[in-house]
């Protein structure tokens, strides 16, 4: 994760060393992604909203109420189509109706009167490009020339969710190693973990839909390798990066500036002039 420092003054010898590295961090690995996608990726989602039990109700009359006293449950004949792959929230409800179930399930939908909405959004939002996980020719973004190969990143995966993320399942990655880098749209995390298998053998896997390495080109704007930056740069990192290890990384013709471990934030920045 990169971003720009504005400062006063720069080199010709830094743009060249900085090319240079970036070259050296998009060429970091010769292995090559694996995509993996669940079963429920070809079946309509479908996500119902609950009634109030009242009418009106406001921020001030619901506070500290729990979920059970503000909304009701679906009807017990609208639950019966969902079937297994269901997850319950307080104000709606997601499913993966098998495709027999489908037609009828949207037709009780509509019968009783319920809100409904079908599809989720696959979208993954980076920091320079968007894609699509249903569609793999979006996955990178094009502007990156044969000169910068999508490699993956060790030990860095996207893990996007089939229903919308419940903060039980971020507990149970972290009690299985798993560390949140970062929360992507599209029910998307960027996480940290030693390898594929450790993701698959957590509990919340049997609710992921994609998972992919995070790849170099993930990192930052072909823009950003293009354009001369004689102000500076700085390097952002998870909090409990070895920062002097990644300098060491460096091209010796680059200097850091400041090396910022921030407690506040969370972040740890390598900074150059």
């Amino acid at each position: 994760m990169i971003m720009k420092r504005l400062a006063l003054s720069g080199s010709l010898v830094l743009r060249i060393a900085w090319g240079a590295f970036c070259a050296s961090v998009l060429l970091s690995s010769g292995a090559t992604a694996e995509v993996w996608r669940s079963p429920l990726r070809d079946r309509a989602y479908v996500q119902i909203e609950k009634r109030l039990r009242q009418p009106v109700l406001d921020a001030e009359q619901t506070a500290g109420l729990p979920a059970s006293d503000v909304f009701l449950p679906l009807p017990s004949i609208v639950t019966g189509l969902l079937g297994p792959d269901t997850q319950d929230y307080d104000s709606f409800v997601g499913v993966y109706p098998s495709p027999g179930q489908l037609q009828a399930l949207l037709e009780q939908l509509k019968a009783e009167g319920l809100i409904y909405m079908t599809g989720p959004d696959r979208t993954v939002q980076l920091s320079h490009h968007h894609f699509d996980t249903n569609d793999g020719s979006s996955r990178i973004d094009p502007r990156f020339g044969p000169q910068h190969p999508a490699v993956p990143v060790p030990g860095l995966f996207l893990v996007q969710f089939a229903y919308p993320i419940k903060d039980v399942w971020l507990v149970e990655l972290s009690r299985c190693g798993i560390q949140q880098i970062a929360s992507l749209q599209g029910s998307t995390l960027l996480v940290r973990a030693r390898n594929k298998g450790v993701l698959f053998s957590c509990g919340p896997s049997q609710y992921f839909s994609w998972v992919d390495t995070y790849l170099s080109t993930d990192r930052l704007s072909p823009d950003f390798l293009m354009a001369e930056h004689p102000l500076g740069y700085s390097f952002q990192y998870p909090a409990d990066t070895d920062l002097k290890k990644k300098v060491a990384e460096l091209p010796k013709t680059v200097t850091v500036d400041q090396i910022i471990q921030s407690d506040a934030d969370g972040a740890a920045f390598l900074m150059m002039p």
